[in-house]
């Protein structure tokens, strides 16, 4: 049993494997592709906006069908506009009342004004004739009467003093008043001519000749009929004609390789017969989703076309695409399940004899199915497609 396991332990890992997988290691050409799929879109177009004459939110009613033809002039979106002209009735009746209610504080005013000028002009009458006894020979009358005569002219003066201050208060207190009157009427005034405005600005025209395309939102998301948008935002666009390029997203699974100026094929849906190239140009730092539904992540990948198509080549157009990553002449490539890593190297499994044995390689391309050896392996050995069981001690 020493022997045994001594020998084991010598064998450099070797382990029997004639019921494993295996692969013989062959050398040939070969690409490594990434299928994608996208849609053209403008690199170059003329921006479709919401009015920023009044900062208030609009609801879009009716869009013109996305890739339209459209000329410059020709409405495009409708805004709902229902809501709007409640307000303006709204306001015109609240315009209506505030001014009753002016008129009426007018009324009111001008009675308490005559009021106290009749009041006052009363008092003063009396205040003279009153007055007029203080020449009077007091001594016709009795003390009791002269008494009653002297608190009778002090209590008008007092009167008088009292409807002078009615008079001086009266005006402030009557334009304090109505500047507020005035001041909610103004406020009604206000909202009736942005209402007013806003309904002169319930459409939105083309500002040029072209197809109407729709716009998206942060998460990707076209505005659409019923959609809430906002002052300057922009919900459309008119793409100018031959300045496209196409957008592709990549399984964050299937990315592996990717780079800038990798060579693309692509296809059309509305023409699979013809097959155009391109280049890569930008590719996103992280994979995102598409959408807030789906889970699934992509990295977007913008692709410059070789030549350009105008007539075919619409925004909005689906895409099959492949990503060449790589070009292989004579090379030796195994299944990436068959190859193994620790922290130091990289290993595969020999199979000679039925014995497979751990032998350290040097990797070169990769792709998410396929690993280039560039050493350590020679053309015609076989090795295993899963890693062997350890033996038991």
């Amino acid at each position: 049993m020493l022997v045994l396991a001594i020998s084991i332990l010598t064998s450099g890992c070797a382990v029997e494997s004639t019921t494993l997988s295996q692969v013989v290691v062959e050398q040939r050409d070969h690409e490594f592709i990434i299928t994608a799929s996208g849609d053209i879109i403008a690199t170059e177009s003329i921006e479709v906006r919401v009015p920023d004459t009044v900062r208030t939110q609009y609801s879009i009613a009716w869009m013109v069908p996305e890739f339209s033809k459209v000329e410059e002039g020709e409405i495009v979106v409708r805004f709902d506009d229902l809501d709007i002209r409640n307000l303006v009735n709204d306001s015109q009746l609240d315009i209506i009342e505030q001014q009753s209610s002016i008129d009426s504080f007018l009324r009111g005013s001008a009675n308490e004004k005559s009021q106290i000028v009749h009041n006052s002009m009363r008092v003063d009458g009396e205040t003279d004739i009153a007055e007029s006894y203080e020449d009077v020979d007091l001594s016709f009358f009795s003390k009791h009467e002269q008494i009653d005569q002297l608190g009778d002219l002090e209590y008008l003066r007092m009167q008088g003093s009292f409807y002078d201050w009615q008079d001086e208060t009266h005006q402030r207190r009557s334009d304090a008043e109505l500047g507020n009157l005035e001041a909610q009427k103004k406020t009604r005034e206000d909202e009736l001519n942005k209402n007013k405005l806003v309904l002169e600005n319930m459409t939105i025209t083309s500002p040029a000749d072209g197809t109407y395309v729709y716009a998206s939102n942060w998460w990707g998301e076209q505005v659409r009929t019923g959609s809430n948008v906002w002052p300057g935002m922009q919900v459309g666009m008119i793409p100018i004609r031959g300045k496209v390029e196409a957008r592709l997203y990549v399984l964050e699974i299937d990315a592996l390789g990717l780079e800038v100026d990798q060579l693309v094929r692509l296809r059309l849906h509305s023409d699979l017969s013809q097959e155009f190239t391109g280049r890569i140009t930008k590719l996103s730092n992280i994979a995102s989703t598409k959408d807030r539904v789906s889970p699934t992540k992509y990295f977007t990948v913008n692709v410059t076309f070789d030549s350009v198509d105008p007539d075919l080549m619409r925004v909005g157009s689906s895409i099959d695409a492949k990503i060449v990553t790589g070009e292989l002449d004579d090379a030796l490539l195994v299944p990436q399940q068959a190859v193994h890593h620790d922290v130091e190297s990289s290993y595969v499994f020999v199979v000679t004899d039925g014995v497979a044995e751990r032998r350290d390689v040097e990797v070169g391309h990769r792709s998410p199915t396929l690993i280039q050896i560039v050493g350590g392996l020679s053309a015609g050995e076989s090795i295993s497609l899963v890693k062997p069981a350890t033996p038991s001690a």
